[in-house]
């Protein structure tokens, strides 16, 4: 086979395995993806194809244009090997070595033919060395497929040298040295290259896709492991059960509340452990899961000796993705002592007063005006005064503004009689807030008249605290504060349905920091972060209510603007740009100017969606940047 046939089997090889490669790499999230594999392999055959045509119609400055594409090639196919390895190749470094290659070629234009051919031998010896190298030294080298692939490259890296070395010395024998060697030897050695190295990267892809599902897996393990530990030293009694109300989980608390062990009660009806004269309520609240809806209430449980044990349940419906019933989830407290207090009231005044005073529960009495007459220490404990200080003073003086509505709501509820079980939050005498579960009792005379009320307090604070925290991790961005972009994609969703539904305006800009590398790198991480607060505080505090700004990853972000126009959100992101130019941030003591690349697009037509919206935001900020930056690019027609 002669030598313009290989180097057109190696053109059309490069070009079918990059083509194979597309829909493999692009595909977002997949772990898979190497950056600039793709791109080697296009200029790799690219440049063959250049350098067929050259021998078949010789022209000295094809040849030159072939050779410099192949350069580029081995270079990218270096840098996806150091990708691979770990081994990051910043942009300067690219970019210089792509400069450098381009630069030798036109330099070498003023040598003669044999020293021409030595650089371009040398320089691809130099390429393919430096993936050889990589793979085949220090932590690189962890398995056979690396030494295997780094080899290849050592071999390929070392034909090339010798076929550069006769060319450097200039001596007849060096050149006869070449003359000897079958012509098609180097483009075979290459295509074998092709194939091998193909192969063993697509081995070593899939090598470090398993170990990195394998860390996620192993992340996910020390994260059950944490909610695991949250639930088990929990003071609360927790449950669940399936569909068929059958338990398959109970912590160590609820089964110790009982008097079982967990084995126990695991694959037991939950109705198994229902008092007798609670089974009619309880088939009522079961119903009620079943049709999704969640509850609190009272339940008196039946020991393992018999004997009656009240809880007040929390219990939450499990619905699956089709939106079927899947089972429950419940917190139990412990009330039990609660409802004794309540008991032994009716039978003698000096029992109610030791059990109050002695309840691990705050307790409280109401006149009819609202104003406090009874409060236990506990209660004056919990809020930090004594009972001195809070006996006659309004109830409502007690809480936070936030809370006086739903307080005056409830004030009307125990005027008709009814009691109920809610939470509440108290203001404590350092002005900290402190949840407590309430379960409040209207006290009625002998005529059925209003006269008070009365309130046991369970303290809930760090449950409340601990929801509050895991509310904020999952809706927030840890860093800047702004919503997050699991939660803005919810938020967003509502907001494309709803202005589809209504009709309405809305616009969507995608938001990057200019050369956010470049500030991370000469300035520290931490700077970094602080360029990002910047940005983050600029649009805080310009921005409506309705928009929802968020961090969309990294040094992107996004603002959603509802019931606006394109030509608005690109009057409101250009004036917030310029807002953020003029502040001139101070990073690291200098006052170092900041820009952003902005791109918008806008609810098209009925059939939009939120996916689609970003993707057009996202193609249109590839505009602003391919623009040069510092600039707000809107969605086109065509888009």
């Amino acid at each position: 086979m002669d030598v313009p046939t290989i180097i057109l089997l190696l053109s059309i090889g490069s070009f079918v395995f990059g083509l194979l490669l597309l829909p493999y790499q692009y595909q977002k999230g997949e772990t898979q993806r190497i950056p600039f594999w793709v791109a080697a392999k296009f200029l790799q055959g690219t440049g063959s194809l250049f350098l067929f045509f050259r021998l078949i119609v010789p022209d000295f400055v094809m040849i030159l244009f072939a050779n410099s594409l192949l350069l580029l090639g081995c270079a990218y196919e270096a840098w996806a090997v150091f990708y691979i390895v770990g081994r990051l190749v910043s942009r300067r470094t690219h970019v210089a070595v792509a400069v450098a290659i381009v630069t030798s070629h036109l330099f070498i234009v003023f040598l003669n033919p044999q020293y021409r051919s030595a650089v371009t031998f040398l320089l691809q010896s130099i390429l393919y060395c430096l993936p050889g190298w990589v793979l085949l030294t220090g932590r690189a080298a962890k398995s056979w497929l690396h030494s295997v692939l780094g080899l290849s490259f050592m071999l390929l890296s070392c034909l090339y040298f010798v076929y550069a070395l006769p060319f450097l010395l200039d001596s007849g024998w060096s050149l006869s040295f070449i003359g000897n060697i079958p012509q098609q030897f180097l483009p075979v050695a290459t295509f074998c290259m092709l194939l091998i190295s193909g192969f063993s990267m697509l081995l070593l892809v899939k090598e470090r896709s398993d170990r990195l599902l394998h860390e996620a897996d192993e992340s996910l393990k020390k994260t059950e492991v944490q909610y695991r530990r949250i639930v088990e030293t929990a003071i609360e009694g927790i449950l669940v059960f399936k569909c068929d109300f059958i338990l398959t989980y109970v912590n160590q608390n609820l089964a110790e509340m009982l008097g079982y062990m967990r084995e126990e009660m695991l694959g037991e009806n939950i109705r198994e452990f229902i008092s007798d004269d609670e089974q009619p309520s309880h088939e009522a609240q079961m119903r009620k899961r079943a049709q999704g809806e969640d509850a609190v209430y009272e339940r008196c449980l039946r020991k393992k000796d018999g004997s009656r044990h009240w809880t007040l349940i929390s219990a939450k419906a499990l619905m699956d993705e089709d939106g079927q019933f899947a089972g429950s989830f419940a917190m139990l407290t412990d009330i039990n002592a609660r409802k004794q207090v309540e008991v032994a009231l009716q039978a003698s005044e000096a029992k109610y007063r030791m059990f109050i005073e002695t309840a691990i529960e705050g307790v409280l009495s109401l006149d009819s005006q609202r104003r406090l007459t009874f409060v236990n220490r506990q209660m004056a404990s919990m809020l930090g005064y004594t009972v001195e200080e809070m006996l006659g003073k309004p109830y409502e003086s007690f809480m936070p503004e936030d809370q006086l509505r739903e307080a005056e709501e409830q004030k009307h509820i125990r005027m008709e009689g009814q009691d109920a079980v809610y939470e509440r939050c108290f203001l404590c005498k350092d002005g900290a807030r402190h949840w407590t579960l309430v379960s409040a009792k209207a006290i009625l005379d002998v005529h059925g008249q209003f006269i008070g009320s009365f309130g046991m307090f369970t303290d809930i604070n760090k449950r409340k605290q601990l929801e509050d925290q895991l509310k904020q991790q999952a809706t927030t961005d840890g860093l800047t504060g702004v919503v997050n972009r699991r939660y803005f994609l919810e938020l967003a969703t509502k907001e494309v349905r709803r202005a589809l539904r209504l009709n309405h305006c809305l616009a969507l800009a995608l938001i990057d920091v200019d050369y956010f590398k470049h500030i991370n790198d000469t300035y520290g991480h931490a700077v970094g972060d602080d360029a990002l607060l910047a940005v983050t505080h600029i649009f805080q505090q310009n921005i409506r209510e309705i928009d929802v700004f968020a961090r969309f990853g990294g040094d992107e972000f996004v603002l959603l603007l509802p019931e606006t126009s394109l030509t608005q959100a690109q009057i409101i992101l250009q004036r917030l740009c310029k807002m953020l130019t003029a502040q001139q941030v101070d990073l690291s003591g200098k006052a170092v100017p900041m820009t952003l690349s902005v791109g918008i697009a806008h609810v098209a037509d009925a059939k939009d969606t939120l996916d689609a919206l970003i993707e057009r935001a996202d193609r249109t900020l590839y505009h602003a940047k391919k623009a040069g930056r510092n600039c707000v690019s809107v969605q086109s027609a065509l888009d």
